[in-house]
Parts: structure tokens; sequence; C-alpha cells
């Protein structure tokens, strides 16, 4: 990717001062914004760490920024027009000008969010000229975006992008039509629609065209003015500044947006099906007393659905630098927060089981302490939601921690569980079950593809267990139960593994007959002991002899990663003489200076 460079750039401005005017880092004199009823700034929530203030505009109070015409803007009909800035809305609904030239003294063009996306609008003297950014879709509040747009009228195109998501146009506007009209940020000259949120780092280029290599650019880690205007003595593309990092957004622990990470050196972020995923951050010791990195507070990337909490700091230092490296668990392990609160046998629905313990222990379980409010509210009428899947679960569950619970009892049906934020405009944690698609017709990792880098399978019985033993101390006797695969009881059913075959493993835990404390055994012998086979199944599930697929896989070509497939699904393996189905449990992106790498774990047990 390269850097567009200073030539015909007009006006750039950072929007970083206090308050009154904002000056431009190309003639700052010329093109001076005016500050109409007094647009304040702010340092929540900053697009980048080391420019921490913002214009924050407020539709409320019709505030705007604004310059007369001036002999910059008085191009030839034909100049290429380029206009580039940085917004994090706070009401997408009720729309908003972001950038206009748009008046009594003539209609140029209008950049504008309506309908919950981003319009451009070119005016040629005879009629509108308009296109939507439609491919990128809905913007939402709080959350920052690069808006991009051009209008070459010689080549009569045009194009809107949002985060560098273009809509292209061959019937653009064969010209500009040149009036006198202000330039304004925030509103219009003519019939204005306040915009109300941030703005940051506007730009305007006359008379040049960019390539998509410079838009690319100028979007990733959000380039700023010493970016773009470094001397061509410098280095200005490396292999740090060209690495594929996300922004790292933080947020409170009431899901409040506090700003953004962009200068980490390496970020392992792991997301898996039905357990708990971490992450792992590093980061300049600068960051250490950082209010960014409170514990508690929320990390989200827009590659992942996953919520990441802040649990663990740890600075270290070298003879030539420090560093800070920053580790947390995913948004499921706040369900580690709460216990069961008494004793419960169960047999119904697995996924059932796990919405109720949610319910009961951080929602609406009817002891105001132990509720979370970040958490989406419900009722026992309308939660949990309906039910997808059909697997039943014999088990007791005693005094156990909720997450536990959880894990324990989907992973028995293979079901995934997770915690996310769908609405990011009315940000809510969200408990959900959910189960992969069967997506092995279509996507296959094989030899045949080229999207197996490297493979081995490995097939072991280093830690097999086909019996398990649960002893129970009764009144007068120790009563044995055995179990295996095809049998419910010991002399019942299968054949049971004898001699060398024999693998034996212990079942753990308790089961309390008496499960309302009354002293009186209220399971029935029946229900004893499906619940013992239950749990017996699932241990020999766990550790039987299995091909292990040890690989790395290329989650770009020709199958892309949330795009043809997905945490949980199940696809093809297809090498070195196997064909098997597998489960994808793990998801590990990492970002590094090296790029980003994608690793995949698979379970064979499907």
């Amino acid at each position: 990717m390269s850097n567009p460079g200073i030539t015909g750039l007009v006006a750039y401005w950072k929007l970083d001062e206090v308050s009154g005017s904002r000056a431009s880092q190309v003639n700052p004199t010329q093109m001076l914004l005016g500050d109409n009823f007094t647009v304040p700034s702010t340092t929540a929530f900053p697009r980048v760490f080391s420019s921490p203030r913002v214009a924050n505009f407020n539709s409320v109070s019709t505030e705007s920024l604004s310059l007369v015409d001036t002999y910059e803007f008085l191009s030839p009909l034909d100049d290429h027009l380029i206009i580039g800035l940085w917004i994090c809305p706070h009401d997408v609904a009720s729309g908003g000008h972001l950038v206009s030239k748009w008046g009594p003294g003539g209609m140029e063009y209008i950049l504008e969010i309506i309908g919950n996306q981003i319009r451009f609008k070119v005016y040629d003297g005879i009629k509108d000229y308009t296109i939507t950014a439609t491919a990128f879709g809905n913007i939402y509040n709080g959350e920052w975006y690069f808006i991009q747009v051009y209008c070459y009228p010689g080549l009569e195109t045009m194009g809107v992008a949002v985060n560098n998501v273009w809509n292209n146009t061959s019937s653009g506007p064969p010209n500009v039509d040149n009036g006198i009209s202000a330039f304004f940020l925030g509103a219009s000259g003519g019939s204005p629609v306040y915009y109300d949120g941030y703005m940051q780092d506007v730009f305007v280029y006359i008379g040049e065209m960019f390539t998509a290599d410079e838009w690319s650019w100028l979007y990733h880690r959000g380039r700023i003015y010493e970016d773009i205007s470094a001397p061509s003595a410098y280095p200005v593309i490396d292999v740090v500044t060209e690495r594929i990092l996300p922004d790292i957004l933080v947020y409170d622990q009431d899901f409040v947006g506090l700003g953004l990470i962009d200068d980490y050196s390496s970020l392992n972020w792991a997301a898996r099906y039905n357990e708990e995923g971490d992450f792992e951050l590093e980061l300049p010791i600068t960051y250490m007393d950082s209010p960014l990195l409170a514990f508690g507070n929320f990390l989200r990337i827009v590659t992942s659905d996953k919520i990441m909490i802040i649990e663990e700091k740890k600075p270290t230092r070298s003879p030539t630098e420090g560093r800070l490296l920053v580790n947390g668990r995913s948004a499921e392990s706040i369900l580690r927060r709460r216990m069961q609160m008494q004793s419960h046998t169960w047999k119904t629905q697995a996924e059932y089981i796990a919405y109720h313990h949610v319910f009961y222990s951080v929602i609406g379980g009817g002891i105001p302490k132990r509720i979370i409010d970040l958490f989406e509210d419900g009722s026992g009428d309308t939660w949990p939601p309906t039910m997808e899947f059909s697997e039943t679960v014999s088990e007791q569950f005693d005094t156990e921690n909720i997450y536990d619970v959880v894990e324990t009892v989907l992973k028995i049906v293979d079901l995934g569980f997770k915690i996310i934020v769908p609405n990011l405009q009315s940000p809510k944690l969200y408990f959900l079950v959910y189960d992969g698609v069967d997506r092995s017709d279509s996507v296959i990792f094989s030899d045949n593809f080229d999207n197996l880098l490297d493979a081995s399978f490995l097939t072991t019985q280093k830690d097999k267990i086909n019996t398990t033993q649960m002893v129970i101390d009764g009144d007068a006797v120790y009563e044995r139960f055995f179990v295996w695969v095809g049998g419910s009881d010991e002399g019942a059913g299968g054949t049971e593994p004898e001699g060398l075959n024999r693998f034996e493993g212990r079942l753990a835990t308790s089961i309390d007959r008496d499960t309302d404390g009354d002293d009186v055994d209220d399971l029935r012998d029946k229900e004893f002991l499906e619940i013992i086979q239950e749990r017996g199944e699932n241990v020999i599930k766990l550790n039987v002899a299995l091909d292990v697929f040890d690989g790395n896989v290329d989650p770009r070509a020709p199958f892309v990663i949330s795009e043809d497939y997905f945490l949980g699904d199940i696809v093809k393996i297809n090498t070195l003489g196997h064909n098997a189905f597998a489960r994808i449990v793990e998801v590990v992106r990492t970002y590094s200076v090296e790029g980003e790498k994608i690793y995949i774990a698979f379970d064979f047990e499907v």
C-alpha cells in the first residue's frame, strides 16, 4: 500500500482544538473553519489514542463548523474531488449532514447520513447524482467509521465507501456546479440536518485521483496528517505499518465506549465453541496506568463477535524496552461469578438446563444483588428463547459453579454457547446456545483445494477410557456401578470390555438420591442409573481412541472464515488417506508484525 501524499491536498482539519475556530494543517489561515453555536470537543472514546481530542457536534444546539467559499474551492468544473473523514455518530436515526457545499449560493455536493446509511450527492447544474454506501450497510451509534468519497467529472464516475467498502458508479456527473456556497462540517447552507456525534481528521483533495491501494493505505490503522505528510526521505511503508491490525475497542463495565487501542505489538484472540475464550495483548509499557486497561473493562475487535474482559496485567522490562502483557477471558467467564443455589436433578433438553441456570443466576433469579443489569432482560414467559434442539440429558448438579454446569451439559450434546452484544446501539449482553451448520458438502480442506498448508494425523490411545466406575457408600455395602458404551448398568445390554481391552476410569462425582433434603430418597433406581450412564458415557466420549488432526490451514482460500464457514460449523477434512467430518471448535487469530494468522482446531467426534 502507498501514501497518496499531500499533492492536491487543499485542507486537512484534525479537529483536535479545545473549542473555537479549527485550523487546517494545510494553509491554516485561509482554510480556518468558523465555529457556529460553539462546537465543543471531548476526549471520550477517541479514535486515535495518541490524539484523543475530537469535535463533538450536538444537533439540538444546531452546532456546525463552516468556511466561506475561497479560491481553494474555485477549481475548474471538471476537477476531481476527494473527501475523507472519521465519524462516530450519536443519533443515526435522525440523519445528519456531514460535509457540504450545498445552499443558496449553489448546490455542489453533500455527504450525509440518511436512512442509517451514508449517501453522497453531487449537482452538475442540471440534476443530482446520488450514490449510497449500501455495500457496507447500516452504521450504528457509538462506532467510529472512515467515510470516503470521490467524484471524477471528467470520467463521469463517483463513489462512496465506509471503512473502505465501496459503492462505485460510472453514471456520475460530467461536471460539478461551481457555486459560492459556504463549506460546512456538521450541517449545510440550506435546510440543514444537523449532525450529532464525534468527528475527526477531515481532508479534501482537489484535482487528484486515488488508487485502491492509496485508499487502503489511508484506512488501515487510521492514518493521520503526520503519516500523509511524512517527507519522502523517511520510510512511510514498512512491515509494521502494513500489518493488518484491527482496532481494539474498549468499553467500561456499563459497556460505554472509552476509546480504542491501535498501536499494540501483538494480539492473540481465541474463540471457542463450547468453552470460554481468552486473549493476550502486548503493548508499550506506557499503557500501564491507562484507564483503558482498567480491570473489568470489555474489549472487542471487528473480526470476532467474542467480547473479552481484562483480568491480568504484567509489566516486563528488558535492557532495551518495557512491555505490558494484558490477559483475560471472554464474557462467558462471567458465569463463573455465580454458584448454583441448591442441588437439582434434571431430565430435559440440555440447552434448557443451560438457559435456566443463566436466567436464575444473573438475569431474573429473584435476588436483586445477583442480577447483572447489563444482561438482556427476560421473564419466565419470554425467556429462555425457543428451544431448537431435542437432545435430553439426565444429570444432577449440586451447588456448583454456573459456568461448569453450562459447559458440562452442552458438551454432552455437542452444542456451543456464547455471550455476545448483538446490538451496539443498545448494548446488552446476551447468552446464546447454538449449533454449528453442517457445511461438509461445500467446505472441504483438502490437498485438491490447496488450502492445507501442512497436515498430519495422529491416532492415539494414550488416555483411552472405555469403562467407568462409580462407588456408592450405602447403608450396609459399597455398591459398584460400571458404565460402558452400549450398556445401561452392569450386566445389561452391550458387551462389557474385559482383560487387556478394558480401560477403566473413575466417575469422581456424587449423586444424591435425596433431592429435596427431607432425608427420603427421591430418585428411583431408573433415574439414578440414567444419571450414572450419562456421566459415564460423557467421560468415555472424551477419552476414546481418536484421530487427531495436526495441521495449519489457509483460512482465506478458497473458503474464507466468517464468510463461508464459522466457529462451530462442521466441515470435511480430506488428506493423507483420511476423509473425515470435523467440527470447528476453536479459532485463534493472531496479529503481529508478521500480519494476521488464523489457527483452527477441529473435533472429529461429530
